[in-house]
């Protein structure tokens, strides 16, 4: 395998960092209103969200790194409304 460019480097940079916040949003939203980090099924669902989250983002690095860099930026004639719903 070849070694990444700069621009899937940064792309996968960006990408895990968006996942990083996503899992502490998911974290929050699902504990908060539980009132306890005493919580197996949310604990569990957390994990299983997470575990599949990296298996697809290392996936699709892996397959083609060539899209994950192309969808990590934001292209030309996206709507603004479109901007409220991403994450970095």
């Amino acid at each position: 395998m070849a070694e990444p460019t700069v621009a899937q480097s940064a792309a996968l940079q960006r990408g895990l960092v968006g996942l990083i916040i996503t899992l502490v949003v998911m974290g929050l939203v699902l504990f908060l209103p539980a009132g306890t980090l005493h919580w197996r099924l949310g604990w569990t669902f957390w994990i299983a969200f997470a575990g599949a989250c990296l298996l697809m983002t290392g996936v699709l690095w892996r397959l083609n790194p060539e899209i994950f860099v192309a969808r990590s930026r934001v292209q030309p004639g996206t709507k603004a409304l479109d901007y409220l719903f991403s994450t970095s």
